[in-house]
């Protein structure tokens, strides 16, 4: 498969250097291999967001989806995948509220009422979670332009309560904590 990727559609490497697919109408697709063991829509379900679970078969060009993915990522809503929430480790859901608030901030997407409770939830911080925060902050300020970043993080620690984790990616976008309401 990523032979056929390299030798018809032009690609960059993402972060985990797989291809990265951007389509002219500015839609960018990551391209994985599945596990073995299970089939495509069993591998969606793993993904911590809807918005992730999409799979296009490329034989056919088809679009797999879990859960209505496409309309969320159409109205720029940013929805969690509640089935693995319910399995997910506190430090997976940690994460997830890091990366949340990435998304949202990079994506200049809305949060849905579950993606609102788990950037709200307060976590163990751990020095791996203060590392993916540094991570992810450095990448919104290479893609983002500072003084706009700052005010997309200012909106949503006024619209929204930060809990801990999502409040680490604040502090180092906005050099200052968001205390709760």
């Amino acid at each position: 498969m990523l032979f056929w990727v390299a030798n018809e559609i032009p690609y960059t490497l993402n972060y985990f250097g797989n291809p990265k697919i951007i389509f002219d109408n500015g839609d960018v697709m990551d391209i994985w291999s599945l596990p073995t063991g299970k089939t495509i829509l069993e591998h969606l379900e793993d993904f911590s967001f809807l918005n992730d679970s999409l799979a296009l078969n490329i034989s056919s060009g088809t679009l797999i989806e879990l859960k209505n993915s496409t309309r969320y990522t159409k109205k720029k809503i940013l929805q969690v995948n509640k089935k693995w929430l319910c399995s997910a480790t506190e430090s997976d859901r940690a994460y997830a509220s890091l990366k949340s608030l990435y998304l949202l901030l990079r994506h200049d997407m809305k949060p849905s009422s579950s993606i609102v409770n788990l950037i709200s939830a307060n976590y163990l911080i751990t020095s791996l979670l203060r590392k993916n925060s540094i991570k992810l902050a450095k990448e919104l300020f290479i893609i983002s332009e500072a003084s706009n970043l700052n005010c997309k993080m200012k909106k949503l620690a006024t619209d929204f309560v930060l809990g801990n984790s999502a409040n680490l990616l604040a502090e180092l976008i906005t050099d200052k904590a968001f205390k709760r309401k």
